[in-house]
């Protein structure tokens, strides 16, 4: 027991207690000089302060421990233990059953009476539990209506009779009992710096303090929040207790704790005090790497300022107040301007570390204060820090930067612009293109329309002049003219078909057409046909085939027409020397190529206009230009190019030119179209029938199938001296007139309306009726594709118009002859009972009159004993009108239907005659003769011998 300050005796309470540990836990006077005493886990004890006197109060159980007490204003004393409520009164103990009951934790740390009446009971685990004057239950505060904390350490109410209430996370207050759910909570935010609070008292002044485990708080109402002291103002270190605190007569405080009890005067704690102003007392320069002692150094300040470069930017700023009894009292705040814009608490510390700071100017600041007390912000601290940047950091170095930037986005800009610019450019020389494109094919589409039409006057023109030139009735004066009108003629149809070759080869319409074949021929029949024509006695033609590698694949007419182009113009431009064409194989770069060249010792080429030769319609200027079109080199380029090949030049004003043209050897050009070399195809012979009735002019007769008025007036004027015309404007009247009068002979144009001249030649080797008729085509196309697709349609012979008329005169007469030679081996066939190998090799018929005739023959054999076995016969087998049936027979024998079933008759006698033994009589009647006269009469005139003769030569 104490007092003023000084102990005044000791009570000795061990002989008291059950358990060695036993300990007071909390103390509470009845107001009448007895003490009651809770012990820890060891019940509760009574002590008379006028006697002396200790005893034990008994409980309902063993080994309580008494935690809280609470004086009532009617005297009751309310004691909360681990077990629930207990209350005493006239000196005996009783347990509240009625409320433990309803308490939901009965370890109760707090019991405080509100000025309502209400009774407020703070239990370890429960929260506050709170009753009416009934003890019946009214609400409860707890985490579940949000309150702080269900651990409850002590309950206390102030002078204005809010209630306070301790927890181990903050303090709850409800200012307002009536309303016990409006509280307020308060803890870190407030600043508190541990929630964990033991006990709360007021002091006289009205001001509320607690402990905490880790000192004495105080609530400033001014500052609304906490003041805080610790064992640096002379707090005990350890816990403080539960519930534990008091106030004496004179204000004092005491607090009790683990390791005694702490007391104190409000009033001199709460009184104003200044802090010593700060100072800076050294900065220290640290290494970036190490954490170390021995690496700091003590950085020099000139003028208040610190001067760092940029790999040294971390430091340590170290200051205090000059007071070193305020030490360990005082707090610092700083600040570091250009980092950071708020100050800091350093807790107590008094030194900062900055670690890679980066480049600039900082100022740093700091201000003190006492703790619990107010900032000195008279009194601030301040120093500068320039962290200089590196060299790449520098302002120039950024000036240098911006400039590169911008000159980099100007160049992007320039780019940008050159790049749209080109754009633009292109896309005009694009449509540039397009356009020009698009007026060379219309201008090439032009030309080949032109060309077309130019070859049918041609025809025109060469046709009568060259009936005048082999006309003896015209006069020599006239003749000569006629020859030089002819000559010209020809010259303007080579011209024609080199732009219709140049058009075709520009329009992508001419198709590379290779055959193997001896490149070595051509070139030395080229060159021989120009060596023929050479009429310049002073130029001399040379031809050499200097390799052995001759059989290769090459386009005869590119080939050719490059050939011509090329010794054409060496002769033009060659008045004295000599003209040399070569062809040799030359090794390159382990390729073997074949080359041919012309050369010649003419006038040659100016070295500026070499290069423009190959350009189309380029013409040299200069006095030994001949008149010319300038698309020949132009069209022979293209040719070398679309044969895979190289077409190279060179020249020398005044010594010659030499033009050399090249093409792989071994290349077999996968991508061209082939065409497998083929024997002549013989003319198929068409059968031509004629009347059964005798004719008067018995002159063959031409269908002439023209839409040309003139051309088919032509033609049917220069045959029809020798032959009988009929004519056609088109494909489908010329069929028509073919199946009415089965012509010997067909001419017709290719290009014609309604049904064209290949049609036309299809179908009518296609019907039985005509199969036989032998068709000339007429057309000014002459390419290889055109003329295999008149070919294929099954045409005999093919000319180009312009055409001669004495060649198609030949072409006729030829086929015309072929036919009449067919018709004889066709005979001789029937005649003969085994036909020799030539006649079967030589005898070339189409599959539809072979057919034919074969089923003639095997009628006539099947019905030979037939006694009218004639053409009416044979109509109605073969299903033929008997005119139409007549002409074919007689178009294919030679001869009338009857004599062609006479002539099979003997063949069967023959037949029945050598190989089966029958006498002549016998083999007579067999094969259909009644008469045996006529049949010696008609056998001796077959075979030039009668029948019993012929049998005696044969044996």
């Amino acid at each position: 027991m104490f007092k003023d300050n000084k102990l005044l005796k000791s009570i000795n309470i061990t002989r008291w207690l059950s358990r060695p540990y036993g300990q007071v836990f909390s103390i509470i006077s009845d107001g009448h000089g007895t003490l009651l005493l809770g012990i820890y886990d060891d019940g509760m004890l009574k002590y008379d302060t006028r006697s002396n006197h200790i005893e034990r109060i008994p409980l309902d159980m063993e080994n309580v421990d008494i935690i809280s007490f609470f004086k009532d204003t009617d005297e009751r004393i309310w004691a909360g233990t681990e077990y629930g409520i207990y209350s005493y009164a006239d000196g005996r103990l009783r347990k509240e059953e009625e409320l433990n009951r309803q308490l939901q934790d009965r370890s109760v740390y707090g019991i405080v009476r509100d000025r309502q009446g209400k009774l407020w009971v703070g239990a370890y685990g429960g929260g506050v539990t709170i009753f009416d004057r009934n003890n019946k239950l009214l609400t409860k505060l707890n985490t579940n209506n949000h309150f702080c904390s269900n651990a409850i350490n002590s309950l206390y109410m102030d002078a204005k009779g809010g209630v306070w209430i301790a927890t181990r996370n903050g303090v709850g207050y409800i200012k307002d009992t009536s309303h016990p759910e409006e509280f307020e909570l308060y803890g870190y935010k407030h600043g508190l710096e541990d929630t964990f609070v033991r006990a709360i008292y007021e002091d006289a002044s009205g001001n509320i303090w607690l402990s905490t485990n880790d000192g004495i708080s105080y609530w400033n109402k001014q500052k609304q929040k906490f003041d805080c002291y610790d064992y640096r103002d002379g707090i005990p270190m350890g816990n403080f207790i539960e519930g534990s605190a008091c106030r004496t007569e004179d204000g004092t405080l005491y607090f009790g704790s683990l390791n005694g009890v702490c007391y104190f005067n409000p009033e001199s704690l709460i009184a104003e005090r200044q802090v010593a102003p700060v100072q800076i007392i050294e900065c220290k320069g640290l290494d970036n790497q190490i954490e170390s002692r021995s690496g700091e150094t003590v950085l020099p300040a000139s003028n208040g300022n610190i001067e760092l470069p940029y790999d040294r930017n971390s430091f340590r700023i170290l200051f205090t107040v000059p007071d070193y009894s305020q030490s360990g009292l005082v707090e610092y705040a700083y600040l570091i301007e250009g980092l950071e814009n708020t100050w800091t608490n350093t807790l107590g510390e008094s030194q900062v570390t900055f670690r890679n700071i980066s480049p600039g100017e900082y100022t740093f600041k700091v201000k003190a204060r006492l703790r619990n007390q107010e900032w000195d912000d008279s009194h601030i601290a301040i120093i500068k820090i320039h962290i200089y940047p590196p060299l790449w950091l520098t302002w120039y170095a950024k000036v240098f930067y911006i400039l590169l930037v911008l000159a980099g986005i100007y160049a992007w800009f320039r780019f940008y612009k050159r790049k749209l610019m080109l754009e633009s450019s292109l896309e005009l020389e694009k449509k540039k293109s397009q356009n020009e494109q698009e007026l060379n094919n219309e201008r090439l589409r032009f030309y080949t329309n032109i060309t077309h039409e130019l070859h049918t006057p041609l025809t025109l023109i060469l046709g009568p002049l060259e009936d005048l030139i082999n006309d003896p009735n015209v006069p020599a004066f006239y003749s000569s003219k006629i020859k030089v009108i002819h000559s010209s003629a020809i010259r303007l149809l080579n011209l024609i078909n080199q732009i219709l070759e140049f058009c075709k080869t520009e329009t992508q319409n001419r198709k590379l057409t290779v055959a193997k074949g001896n490149l070595g021929s051509l070139v030395t029949e080229t060159g021989l046909r120009y060596k023929k024509l050479n009429r310049n006695s002073k130029v001399m033609f040379h031809i050499h085939i200097d390799t052995t590698e001759t059989k290769l694949y090459f386009d005869t007419d590119i080939v050719s027409t490059i050939l011509n182009n090329l010794l054409s113009n060496a002769i033009k431009y060659t008045p004295e020397g000599e003209i040399r064409l070569t062809m040799r194989s030359v090794a390159e770069e382990e390729n073997r190529y074949t080359e041919i060249a012309v050369s010649d010792t003419g006038y040659g080429i100016d070295a500026e206009a070499l290069p423009h030769i190959f350009d189309r319609y380029y013409q040299v200027k200069g006095k030994h230009q001949a008149s010319g079109t300038g698309i020949g080199l132009a069209l022979v380029k293209s040719l070398a190019d679309l044969h895979e090949g190289t077409l190279n030049v060179e020249s020398e004003a005044g010594k010659g030119t030499t033009f050399s043209f090249r093409i792989l050897t071994e290349n077999t050009y996968p991508d061209a179209l082939h065409k497998e070399e083929q024997p002549e195809l013989l003319p198929q012979e068409p059968e031509k029938v004629e009347e059964e009735k005798e004719e008067n002019d018995v002159r063959s007769l031409i269908l002439t199938v023209e839409d040309n008025d003139d051309i088919r007036e032509y033609i049917a004027t220069s045959f029809s001296n020798q032959y009988r015309v009929i004519t056609a404007i088109n494909g489908k009247e010329g069929l028509e007139q073919a199946q009415k009068h089965i012509p010997d002979i067909i001419i017709s144009d290719i290009m014609m309306p309604v049904m064209d001249g290949i049609e036309l030649c299809k179908q009518v080797k296609a019907d039985i009726r005509t199969s036989h008729i032998p068709v000339i085509l007429l057309t000014a196309k002459d390419s290889i594709q055109d003329k295999e697709e008149g070919y294929e349609s099954g045409a005999d012979s093919y000319l180009t118009k312009p055409f001669s008329a004495k060649l198609l005169n030949s072409r006729v007469h030829n086929l015309l002859e072929s036919r009449r030679k067919l018709a004889h081996l066709i005979a001789n066939r029937t005649r003969e009972l085994k036909p020799s190998d030539n006649t079967q090799d030589t005898m070339k018929l189409n599959k539809l009159d072979e057919d034919f005739l074969n089923k003639f023959t095997n009628i006539v054999e099947e019905n030979i004993e037939v006694e009218k076995l004639d053409m009416s016969f044979m109509t109605d087998k073969m299903n033929m009108s008997h005119s139409t049936l007549y002409r074919k027979i007689k178009s294919l024998t030679g001869m009338s239907g009857n004599e062609f079933i006479r002539k099979i008759r003997l063949k069967n006698s023959l037949r029945l005659l050598m190989e089966e033994g029958l006498n002549i009589s016998e083999a007579a009647y067999a094969s259909g003769f009644n008469d045996l006269g006529y049949f010696r009469s008609c056998f001796r005139e077959e075979y030039g011998m009668a029948p019993s003769e012929y049998i005696k030569q044969q044996r």
